[in-house]
């Protein structure tokens, strides 16, 4: 996500519209309503698309509205959310929440991601544990785990050496570490550069310098970039990344051009590469899943034009190649809507489908990142030593681990 000019110059639309316009039988249409139907008849990158003579009175709130003015057909990212979590998230690191997510394997349910400061992961779980009980009732799906989530909870879980463990965990304050995990593998290549990359905040400026200090002193040539539950974030940050990545050569080169609707081309935005650090890469690897989205296929189809990437992944990713400016109304919500295109230098997007993986993996979710029996991992270096990778089980079998379908900022967090 990105606050350009153009953020800072629509507050003024909201100053003007905040107390609403009243109708001449005395009905007023809510102040956010108003500013988000003139703010997406002026910025919305599918305006061209909207519906004529929208009678303003019949909306109570902005979020009415925007379920109805959406282009249904390709936007499946446009939401509004209250500023005070946009905020946390985006530029603090932080969620109210349990700190972990989770998927279904044949409707047994298992953590897949665990942040080590928060509720869930002061109790030691790791990706891996299965989660047998919520409040004594046995869970065997995913949406009736998720139903019952509430502020108090009483898990039971068992852990990686078949233990049982119970206790009860109240949602707090959950500092993101948006990277999972990041060692250094030896291999009969030399080493390999793991990292697991969680999302793109402003926080992760300080972990990816951590992590890529440690590459450069190993001198690693090759790395794998695990962006399997990545679903984007700040553009600047992807950026960030990419100036890690590539090679000195590719100083100048532009990493992605933000194309807005041709009404509003002169505020496109080309982001450029500027290498940081002396790392110097052959290779990358990216893993990925359906939940990898957004700045994560950025930095996918911003590097392939100036290094080798190979994708090891269950399919395809989520398919967002599009993005958002945010609003602030009332200093009370915010309005991320879509806003531009982005395509990378050689004019390359519009991958609503997703960007196929080159070789299919599964996404094993009974191991912890890093544990060298995680099969995407193990096919990742399979693939480095010996440019194959081991039999997947069909389609079939892949799509029983289930994941469930989030929206808006909760897709972006991926988490509870």
């Amino acid at each position: 996500m990105i606050k350009s000019k153009v953020a800072s110059i629509s507050l003024l639309i909201f100053l003007f519209f905040r107390c609403g316009d009243d109708s001449p039988g005395g009905t007023a249409v809510p102040g956010e309503v108003s500013a988000l139907y003139n703010l997406m008849n002026e910025w919305y990158f599918w305006k061209d698309q909207l519906a004529q003579g929208y009678d303003l009175h019949t909306f109570s709130s902005s979020y009415e509205l925007l379920d109805s003015m959406i282009y249904s057909e390709l936007d499946r990212f446009s939401y509004i959310k209250d500023k005070a979590e946009y905020d946390q998230y985006f530029s603090a690191g932080q969620y109210e929440g349990f700190g972990f997510s989770m998927r279904a394997v044949d409707n047994e349910i298992y953590t897949t991601k665990v942040y080590s400061d928060s509720p869930i992961g002061s109790k030691g779980v790791k990706r891996g544990w299965r989660i047998l009980e919520i409040d004594g009732q046995f869970i065997d799906g995913l949406e009736k785990a998720y139903s019952l989530l509430k502020t108090t909870n009483t898990f039971r879980m068992i852990n990686h050496e078949s233990d049982t463990l119970e206790f009860v965990l109240t949602k707090s304050t959950v500092n993101i570490n948006t990277v999972l995990d990041s060692q250094v593998i030896p291999s009969t290549i030399g080493n390999i550069g793991y990292l697991v990359f969680d999302a793109f905040l402003e926080t992760s400026k300080s972990e990816l310098d951590k992590s890529f200090a440690e590459f450069e002193t190993e001198g690693i040539k090759t790395l794998v970039l695990d962006l399997r539950y990545n679903g984007g974030g700040r553009l600047d940050v992807a950026n960030y990344l990419g100036n890690k990545l590539v090679p000195s050569s590719s100083t100048g080169k532009v990493l992605t051009q933000l194309k807005y609707h041709e009404s509003k081309s002169s505020n496109d935005i080309f982001y450029y590469f500027e290498k940081d650090g002396s790392l110097d890469l052959n290779e990358i690897v990216i893993i990925t899943t359906e939940s990898t989205a957004s700045a994560s296929e950025l930095i996918v189809t911003g590097l392939e034009p100036f290094m080798k990437v190979t994708l090891i992944g269950t399919g395809s990713t989520y398919g967002k190649p599009v993005g958002q400016n945010s609003w602030s109304y009332d200093d009370r919500l915010i309005f991320a809507f879509v806003t531009f295109n982005y395509v990378n230098s050689l004019g390359e997007g519009s991958f609503y489908d997703g960007i196929p993986s080159d070789l299919i993996s599964c996404d094993n979710i009974k191991f912890d990142f890093g544990d060298p029996n995680e099969i995407m991992l193990k096919d990742a270096i399979m693939y480095l030593e010996t440019g194959t990778v081991s039999n997947c089980p069909s389609i079939s079998s892949r799509q029983n681990n289930q994941i469930l379908k989030l929206e808006g900022l909760q897709r972006e967090i991926g988490a509870f």
